[in-house]
């Protein structure tokens, strides 16, 4: 899946769905780690890209709401 940069978000470096899986990535700033949130409907995803804050969006819609894992980036 490619993530997308999210331009003029104080809490989230990028992002990044996929329709197939219904899987929602997501990077915070400061964090060396991807949030892959899943089965999220293409909906949810829609409603993150038109949404004017980011951060709130994710907060309120999807986190504690979709079952996620964690992905280390700085693993070699």
């Amino acid at each position: 899946m490619e993530l997308k940069p999210v331009q003029g978000s104080s809490q989230i470096e990028a992002a990044g769905y996929d329709a197939a899986s219904r899987t929602l990535a997501i990077v915070f700033k400061g964090t060396p780690a991807t949030y892959h949130y899943q089965n999220v409907p293409p909906e949810k995803w829609q409603e993150f890209e038109s949404a004017p804050s980011k951060g709130s969006f994710v907060f309120r819609q999807i986190k504690g709401k979709f079952a996620h894992q964690k992905t280390d980036t700085t693993a070699a």
